[in-house]
C-alpha cells in the first residue's frame, strides 16, 4: 500500500483516525458513524500508507449485524523507530499556492490596516494587483471570491484573525 501517496488537506481528520487506530486499537467502519464508508476507506488507506509496517488489519464479528469486520490498529513499538511517525501525518499536509499566497496577503494586509479593518475586497485588489505585475512568477493563478471567503474563513477558525460585520460588509481585522 505504500503506493498511495495522497497529501493531506484536513489534517485533523486524519489525525482523528490515527488517534482512533492507535490508541484506541482495533476500529472499523461502524465506529465512525458520522462519516460515510467511502471517507472511512479513503482515510483508513492515508493511514495505511503513512504508517505502513505498522498498520495490522484483523477480522471481527460484528457485535450488532453479527457479520465479519475489518478493523485496523496501529502498533509502534517505541524502541524500532528512528523518528516520530506521528511527523509523517504533519509532513503530509499539502498547502496549494493559493493557501500560501492568500495566507500572506491576508496577514499583510491585516497588518498594513491596522485597527481599521480590511474587507473580501481589498484582499481582492491586493491579489489582482500583485497578479498584475509583468515579473510575478504566478500570472496564469486568479482565485475566485469564494476560494478567498473560504481562505479568510479558515484564518478565522484558526485564531488569526476576526471578523466583525459592519452594515452589509464584513469587516476582518488581525487577532491580537
Amino acid at each position: 500500500m505504500s503506493e498511495f501517496s495522497e497529501l493531506i488537506k484536513h489534517l485533523n481528520r486524519v489525525r482523528r483516525y490515527v488517534r482512533g487506530f492507535y490508541l484506541y486499537d482495533w476500529r472499523g467502519r461502524d465506529d465512525y458513524p458520522e462519516r460515510s464508508s467511502r471517507t472511512y476507506d479513503n482515510e483508513q488507506r492515508r493511514v495505511n500508507s503513512i504508517f505502513n509496517k505498522n498498520v495490522r488489519s484483523k477480522f471481527f464479528r460484528s457485535k450488532i449485524s453479527n457479520k465479519r469486520e475489518k478493523k485496523t490498529s496501529i502498533m509502534i513499538n517505541a524502541t524500532n523507530i528512528d523518528r516520530n511517525p506521528l511527523f509523517e501525518v504533519w509532513r503530509a499536509k499539502r498547502f496549494s499556492k493559493s493557501d500560501m499566497l492568500l495566507h500572506f496577503i491576508i496577514l499583510d494586509e491585516g497588518a498594513k490596516r491596522g485597527g481599521n479593518g480590511f474587507t473580501l475586497n481589498d484582499i481582492d485588489k491586493r491579489v489582482n494587483d500583485m497578479l498584475s505585475m509583468e515579473n510575478f512568477f504566478w500570472n496564469d493563478y486568479d482565485p475566485s471570491e469564494a476560494i478567498i471567503r473560504q481562505k479568510l474563513n479558515e484564518c478565522e477558525e484558526a485564531g488569526l484573525i476576526f471578523m466583525k460585520q459592519e452594515g452589509r460588509e464584513n469587516k476582518y481585522f488581525l487577532s491580537p
